[in-house]
């Protein structure tokens, strides 16, 4: 049975990076989400400035 390291090669990045990656990813999404929803807390140019993180976040995935 081949691991998902052996998918990525001995280069890629190791489990706890990825899986560091994603943890962040889903809290900057669920901060968007907070800070897209109507009432006081609502903060449009910081919720789409998570996407920026986040698309950050994945372009350092690809290097």
């Amino acid at each position: 049975m081949m691991g998902a390291q052996a998918d990525i090669g001995p280069s890629g990045p190791r489990r706890w990076q990825i899986y560091a990656r994603a943890k962040e990813l889903r809290a900057l999404a669920e901060l968007a989400t907070a800070l897209a929803v109507s009432g006081p807390g609502q903060d449009l140019p910081r919720a789409l400035a998570q996407f920026d993180r986040m698309r950050a976040i994945l372009g350092e995935c690809g290097e």
